[in-house]
């Protein structure tokens, strides 16, 4: 297989992310009304009826302990979600979302669905279908890479930052000549 050249990796790069924080715009409006960010609204869509423990809660929104406990605490604050001992384990928290908790939700998830719905449902089954299976298999490449690789305190990412970034390119795929191996 031929490497990618660098200049489609990197387009593909920007255009994933403004295609993202695009979505995240076009959602905003909607989640203002009850006064929810976008992270909350994640955190709050995942809690399941017989509720979650925080680490769950945190490992389904792909984001760091603490971050998933201030989202809680603001959530908790809110009326939205209550945190209880565990029956089983009295060690553990467990997240439940509390009436209004699931009102809000109810209330929410119709027009986040619609609003998604109204940009990715005029996409072509076929390629939807293959814009889902290629963000999966990009996903499932990143849950492969090493722990070093995806935060900023690596040895590696401190030298990068001493050479700058021609010598980071230099030691990827695309060494030399701008274009894939």
């Amino acid at each position: 297989m031929q490497a990618p050249d660098v200049e489609v990796v990197m387009s593909t790069f920007r255009m994933m992310t403004r295609t993202s924080r695009r979505l995240r715009r076009l959602v905003r409006p909607i989640l203002a009304r009850w006064d929810l960010t976008g992270a909350q609204f994640a955190a709050l869509s995942r809690v399941p009826k017989e509720g979650i423990s925080l680490t769950e809660l945190a490992e389904r929104s792909s984001a760091d302990l603490a971050t998933v406990s201030g989202i809680v605490d603001r959530l908790s604050k809110m009326g939205l979600v209550e945190r209880k001992r565990s029956e089983t384990d009295r060690r553990a928290v467990v997240i439940t979302l509390t009436p209004r908790g699931q009102q809000v939700l109810e209330a929410i998830t119709p027009l986040h669905q619609q609003a998604i719905y109204e940009v990715l449902g005029r996409v072509e089954p076929e390629r939807l279908t293959l814009l889902h299976d290629l963000l999966y298999s990009i996903n499932e490449l990143l849950d492969q890479l090493p722990a070093a690789l995806e935060g900023p305190e690596t040895e590696d990412a401190g030298l990068a930052q001493k050479a700058g970034p021609k010598a980071s390119l230099a030691s990827g795929p695309a060494a030399g000549n701008g274009k894939g191996a």
